[in-house]
């Protein structure tokens, strides 16, 4: 709220900063919101889908935005950048951590190897800049693929043969349907709610003998560091989509910058 938001915020620890706004859609559209603590800290909280001028109507009654939404949702943060210049209110965004930020060590750069059941070796990771480009990389490959990237991002392997395709996905109904809707065999979906350990992913690696994993660069809140474990461990390539280049801050810079500002 005006003139508390930013002095609340402040005592929130990087790892609870209320991650941008969400909003639940009611029958008649109106918005459900629920007081739940943090920390001691009363906070608003909305779950589901905003348009532009829904992002407008809530964010007027407040004096900043921290958008720390997935680093892949660009149609969320383009609205939510809009928004807050509509009402002219501060925006902040928050960066997760790149590849080689997880990757301190380089124990997964490019030029890392892995050898397969036959021994044959090549690199590691992979790079692509889309989930297109991956496909295209994927189609001249053999063997089983992992695909962790979601559901919406189904459709860009329509050229990858089903058989070959495995595809985890949130167990609920859009996401199911979505499967089904793109030719996925039912007993190739994977439906889980994460998050996923190193030794999970390892287990459905070995499970489905899987060649070759496709993820986002979702950094370490989505997991990111756990699939590359798993992979290495298994002898299996990674295919990481690259997140689109922006800028921002990391959440320690931005708990720091309103600690200075309490």
């Amino acid at each position: 709220k005006k003139g508390r938001g930013e002095k609340e915020m402040a005592n929130i620890a990087p790892g609870d900063l209320p991650f941008a706004l969400k909003a639940r859609k009611k029958g008649r559209g109106e918005q459900e919101l629920a007081n739940v603590v943090s920390r001691g800290l009363p906070f608003a909280t909305m779950a589901g889908k905003m348009d532009r001028e829904e992002m407008e109507s809530v964010l007027k009654c407040y004096h900043l935005c921290i958008d720390a939404t997935h680093p892949y949702a660009v149609e969320v943060t383009r609205n939510l950048k809009a928004a807050c210049e509509k009402v002219g209110i501060r925006y902040i965004r928050v960066l997760r951590e790149s590849v080689e930020e997880v990757d301190k060590e380089g124990k997964y750069g490019l030029l890392v190897e892995v050898a397969d059941k036959e021994g044959n070796r090549s690199p590691f990771v992979v790079t692509a800049n889309s989930a297109s480009e991956a496909s295209r990389f994927l189609e001249e490959t053999e063997g089983n693929i992992l695909l962790t990237t979601g559901s919406k991002e189904l459709r860009e392997f329509a050229n990858i043969p089903r058989d070959r395709l495995y595809v985890r996905v949130l167990p609920i109904q859009a996401s199911l349907e979505e499967c089904l809707k793109e030719g996925v065999p039912a007993r190739n979906i994977i439906a889980m709610f994460g998050p996923f350990t190193q030794k999970m992913n390892e287990a459905t690696i070995e499970q489905y003998d899987i060649a070759y994993l496709v993820t986002k660069e979702s950094g370490k809140i989505g997991g990111y560091k756990e699939k590359l474990e798993a992979a290495r461990a298994c002898g299996t390539r990674v295919i990481v989509i690259r997140r689109p280049e922006e800028t921002g801050l990391s959440s320690g810079e931005v708990l720091g910058m309103l600690l200075k500002e309490k």
